[in-house]
């Protein structure tokens, strides 16, 4: 069918197609009345990471991974996503707002429309679930009232800033704005109260570290003062004196070493963890070539041709020759439809910048690993040198700087962990990662859904769309009718 004759069959029919069109943009617009109206309300959060002064710049990381100019930040935005998200804020927004509980929320026909609408809502819902499981699970309006709390609160992260919107969706306007603020509020009391509780368990653990130290160290220094009185002894010689010194402070350095390498050790696992879980392949590219074999067929191609074109002048097409060369000719035709135009000739493969930074980690984790290891022989072999000079002294001098050593080292470790131990209640007493509401949330004053030139436009176009394909077929129905019985038969072949 040509454009004109279609022209002139859509102008004949332009009543149908107008009613048809009309009819769905009529229906589309009543329907949005019958649909709930859903209102939307956000509420815009600025979250301050907590920025702690170190004399050591460290590499920028999230979580413990790092972060580059070429990674986005999005780690943090999904961690606080699934805390809005999470069960624990539904319960505490449910709870505050008592939206378990009848809601009244005016009268009139609107009201009881609205009400209606809801309970044939809730029947199909019901039906869908006897039809999928056989039953109807017995759920307690608290429960349900929490699932639709998750599902209509959404986290959207401005992208490149500290800012997160809180987003809340219901049918009532004035409950999205209490829901968003309650959401946010839930979510501020969960991050302090987290805060509070890591800093005080580490807090709590230093403070037991620094009393078993200081009751090690009062021990020690009772031992060796009861050594002395009961054996009349009032101090080392000066020569034993520094040997003690000495070895005290190299089984220090290696007590240091130690924890420095079990600490290696650890951030080893870790980043062969970390490696298993990293994709390792960011771009992987194939570089492709003419083919050249293509090249040398066509040539031969083109030679066998001319000579082909010189033996039918002199010989008939059933001669031999002309026979063996054009059955050449055809199987090289046949070869050049089917080999392909390109070969793969290099792929390119091109690691991910993430799974590059786990890699130099582990190697600069191993030299640092082999450097501590290195001093660790070391002073093990210093420390047993001292310890065998120490052994050639008198017995009780011998205990006495045994005992002497051993305050020594207690009081260095206790030196060490009274300093970590301030500066964990330094780290205690600093404001924790600072949340401030930007902007709260209010009702809003049209909905989100439905949008009724939405609908009625999308209506309009389908019903468009219906009408030209009804008149069409239409057309070949009434055609099919009127076509002579023999052209029937020609056209359908029988």
């Amino acid at each position: 069918m040509e454009a004109e004759q279609l022209a002139n069959l859509l102008a004949r029919n332009k009543r149908f197609i107008t009613l048809v069109i009309g009819s769905a943009a009529i229906t589309a617009l009543a329907l949005t009345y019958v649909v709930s109206e859903k209102y939307r309300a956000s509420t815009l959060v600025l979250i301050r990471p907590q920025q702690s002064v170190d004399l050591v710049p460290k590499r920028q990381e999230i979580l413990n991974f790092p972060v580059g100019f070429y990674t986005p930040v999005e780690t943090g935005s999904k961690t606080y996503t699934e805390i809005v998200k999470s069960r624990a804020i539904a319960e505490k927004i449910v709870g505050s707002l008592h939206l378990d509980k009848a809601r009244d929320q005016g009268g009139g026909i609107l009201w009881l429309w609205r009400q209606s609408t809801t309970a044939v809502k809730k029947a199909f819902a019901k039906i869908w679930v006897v039809l999928k499981f056989g039953r109807i699970p017995q759920d307690t309006p608290f429960n349900e009232a929490v699932e639709e709390t998750i599902k209509n609160l959404e986290v959207k992260p401005t992208k490149d800033t500290y800012l997160f919107e809180i987003q809340a969706t219901s049918r009532s306007p004035h409950d999205a704005a209490d829901i968003a603020n309650a959401a946010t509020s839930a979510f501020m009391e969960y991050m302090v109260e987290a805060s509070s509780t890591d800093r005080a368990g580490t807090a709590r653990q230093s403070e037991e570290r620094l009393a078993a130290s200081e009751w090690s160290l009062a021990a020690s220094r009772k031992a060796l003062a009861d050594y002395k009185r009961d054996h009349g002894l009032v101090s080392l010689s000066k020569e034993t004196e520094v040997e003690v010194e000495a070895l005290s402070s190299l089984q220090t350095s290696l007590q240091s070493t130690t924890t420095k390498i079990a600490g290696l050790l650890a951030r080893h696992a870790e980043l062969e963890r970390k490696l298993g879980k990293t994709d390792k392949v960011a771009l992987s590219s194939t570089k492709r070539v003419a083919n050249p074999i293509l090249a040398d067929l066509r040539a031969q191609l083109a030679n066998d041709e001319v000579k082909l074109a010189r033996l039918n002048k002199l010989y008939t097409p059933k001669h031999k020759e002309v026979e063996e060369l054009t059955a050449e000719i055809q199987q090289i035709e046949e070869v050049l439809n089917h080999a392909p135009a390109t070969l793969e000739s290099e792929q390119i493969t091109q690691v991910t910048p993430q799974y590059q930074w786990v890699l130099d980690e582990i190697t600069r984790v191993d030299t640092d690993l082999a450097s501590l290891r290195a001093e660790q022989s070391r002073l093990n072999s210093a420390v047993e040198e001292k310890r065998s000079k120490l052994a050639r002294i008198p017995s009780e001098e011998a205990e006495v700087a045994r005992l002497q050593l051993a305050v020594g080292v207690n009081e260095e470790a206790h030196k060490i962990i009274a300093k970590a131990n301030e500066e964990i209640s330094v780290f205690s007493l600093q404001a924790a990662p600072s949340i401030e509401v930007v902007q709260a949330a209010v009702p809003s004053v049209y909905p989100v859904s439905p949008i009724k030139i939405y609908n009625v436009s999308l209506a309009a176009l389908l019903g468009l769309l219906l009408a030209i394909a009804l008149v069409l077929a239409s057309d070949y129905v009434r055609s099919w009718r009127m076509m002579p019985a023999t052209a029937k038969a020609k056209t359908t072949g029988l």
